[in-house]
């Protein structure tokens, strides 16, 4: 893996991973993709791709 650094690593390892357990927290919850990107501040194609990679593990 690249060096990414500390600030790379604290973003990938602990913002993204909270990031998306409160998009498909909110999700759950009937919130459509684009207004939970509004609110996480990340596009509504990143929600998107996690509502659909945790729908595809359940299924």
């Amino acid at each position: 893996m690249e060096n990414i650094g500390y600030l790379g690593f604290y973003f990938y390892e602990i913002v993204v991973p909270q990031a998306k357990e409160t998009a498909l927290s909110m999700a759950a919850d009937g919130m459509k993709a684009e207004k939970i990107a509004h609110y996480l501040k990340v596009s509504a194609a990143m929600v998107q791709n996690w509502i659909d990679e945790s729908m595809s593990v359940v299924q």
